[in-house]
């Protein structure tokens, strides 16, 4: 009796192991399919821009909230990110928008996360605009 509770109880573990993996997967793939659309080439006017990204199963993955005068960002903030237990987004980013847009580069380690937050950013544009 005890083995059998045993086993269920290390195939639980595995297929929500299994299911979690699948989850982070197929959003990190929607994500990154939001994060292609955009334009390279984006010019925000000032003001504040407030996105979300939902992941395909409508779980809200990443909250930002930023603030864009005479071209450059003035404040960003990472409200929300859905992140795997160990890993944290903090600090503050200044950055031109010139040229090359308002484009993030993945933090290493943590390029799922970095993708809910970068889609969320799209999103953001897209409802101010």
């Amino acid at each position: 009796m005890l083995k059998q509770i045993l086993l269920g109880l290390i195939l639980s573990i595995i297929l929500i192991l299994l299911l979690g993996a699948f989850f982070f997967h197929f959003s990190d793939r929607h994500a990154l399919k939001i994060v292609e659309s955009q334009s390279r080439s984006v010019s925000l006017e000032d003001g504040i821009y407030k996105g979300t990204y939902y992941t395909i199963t409508s779980i809200p993955a990443a909250k930002v909230q930023f603030s864009v005068k005479d071209d450059r960002l003035i404040n960003f903030w990472v409200i929300h990110v859905l992140h795997i237990p160990g890993y944290e987004v903090k600090g503050e980013i200044q950055k031109s928008i010139g040229n090359e847009g308002i484009d993030f580069d993945a933090v290493t380690g943590a390029t799922i996360s970095s993708r809910f937050v970068q889609a969320a950013i799209v999103n953001a544009i897209k409802a101010k605009k």
